[in-house]
């Protein structure tokens, strides 16, 4: 039961964080009216912008997350867990109902502030699971993680503009008009209260001990935690530089060496169709590698992976027709896949490297700082798209240059796995504060 309501929580953590991907670029668009879509500046100003509403989310989740982390760790997961639930309960509508740009910063900005749903999940995942089942419990979480993220895109890219898309049930020129990215929130919210209302009922603390120090004193000392920690940010940030960037990238004018899509729809369910790939990789292949090869080796065989990817997809921006929608679509279902591979087993490093008396800190600690290096990314990578579709330079400064950095960031990721302790491969039980206590393994782990 633990685990079924933990998997409910992720699934509407995920939808919350996916739904607004596919018409943010619109929505911005929309608030600079008065910008002509032919403009080659557009795509520029546009792009820039639409990224600082999602670094506005992550910059407030710097802020709160290792807060929530602490707090989780002293009063228990459960109301932690529920105060997240509610503050996106009430902020994801007070989004679709923004008249300015203005408020929609704000309101994105308070969703992250009250929220720290990621690391406590991740912690209370760590709780009700033991060295025998951790990998299986992770992989569910990506899995339940998968599912929003295939929901939540194609709610947000198909209901956003109703009147367009279905005039017939909602009259154009009325409210539906004023607020054409509303709906999609009402629904998220909806699903986010029912969510709310089960886990009300069902969520029950673990007893755990208390911090017998403190706990950001022990982290700073603890290499693996911070290792672990620098891939997760770095990881992160490139993961999300890239799922920014392809809904502006689908938007850009062919002439600025993007596909030119005029709706958000089609974006929508590519994205959508990622989840796909991610509920496979989550339910059979995750588990079965993590236990067989541990977690270290599925992270460095996805980043191998994935690196491709952020190579070739802008050259589908030469591409036409059928052969354009197979080949961004399958490397949008690679990314994703990749992705959930690489932030599941970290997430499990991650846990594994600390004692159980501050998997909540830690993992508090850990989505501080990808939210640090989120609230940078956004932001500086719809800023040096913009620019790479407007400079009128070549190769590799079009717009083919964000994807070679995020390329170069998953360089780095790779290199920082390389030199990670392979002890992050199974998990620390002891409840001690002293990091010279060795790991706690099983004899299946000794014959990995």
């Amino acid at each position: 039961m633990k685990t079924a309501v933990l998997l409910i929580i992720v699934f509407v953590e995920a939808m919350f964080h996916s739904m607004p991907y596919p018409f943010v670029a619109y929505m911005v668009a929309d608030f600079f009216y008065w910008l002509d879509r032919n403009d080659k500046e557009t795509d520029k100003i546009v792009s820039f912008y639409a990224g600082l509403v999602a670094s506005c989310f992550s910059l407030a989740q710097f802020i709160s997350s290792f807060v929530w982390g602490g707090l989780s760790d002293r009063k228990g997961r459960r109301p932690i867990l529920l105060i997240g639930m509610l503050g996106n309960a009430i902020t994801a509508p007070l989004f679709g109902l923004a008249p300015n740009y203005t408020l929609a910063v704000i309101f994105r900005s308070l969703s992250g502030l009250i929220n720290g749903n990621v690391g406590v999940a991740r912690a209370y995942a760590r709780e009700i699971s033991d060295e025998t089942n951790t990998e299986k419990i992770f992989s569910y979480l990506g899995f339940a993680w998968g599912i929003g993220v295939l929901i939540g895109p194609i709610i947000g890219g198909g209901l956003s503009n109703v009147t367009g898309r279905f005039p017939s049930v909602f009259t154009p020129g009325g409210f539906w008009d004023d607020y054409p990215y509303l709906l999609p929130m009402l629904v998220n919210s909806c699903i986010i209260l029912t969510g709310l209302c089960v886990g009300y009922f069902a969520i029950e603390d673990v007893p755990r001990k208390q911090i017998k120090g403190q706990g950001s004193e022990v982290l700073t000392k603890n290499r693996d935690f911070l290792v672990s920690t620098a891939i997760y940010a770095i990881s992160g940030l490139a993961f999300l530089s890239f799922q920014e960037i392809f809904p502006l990238w689908c938007r850009a004018l062919k002439q600025n060496g993007g596909l030119g899509f005029e709706d958000s729809g089609p974006i929508g369910l590519i994205q959508s169709l990622g989840g796909v790939s991610v509920i496979v990789f989550q339910l059979f292949l995750v588990p079965w590698a993590s236990a067989k090869y541990g977690i270290l080796f599925v992270m460095k065989l996805a980043w191998f992976l994935c690196l491709p990817v952020f190579f070739f997809t802008p050259f589908f921006s030469y591409v036409y027709g059928v052969a354009m929608w197979l080949g961004i679509s399958f490397l949008y279902l690679v990314f994703s896949a990749v992705q959930s591979c690489v932030l599941t087993a970290i997430g499990i490093g991650i846990n594994n490297s600390v004692s159980s008396d501050l998997v909540g800190t830690a993992n508090g600690a850990a989505q501080s700082a990808v939210s640090l290096f989120r609230f940078i990314g956004p932001a500086a990578a719809g800023g040096i798209f913009g620019w790479s579709t407007s400079n009128g330079m070549g190769f590799p400064f079009n717009a083919h240059f964000i994807f070679i950095l995020d390329m170069l960031l998953g360089v780095v990721s790779l290199a920082l796995l390389f030199s990670l302790n392979e002890k992050v491969n199974k998990r620390k039980e002891s409840i001690n504060n002293d990091l010279s206590v060795p790991l706690i393994s099983n004899q299946k782990s000794n014959q990995n």
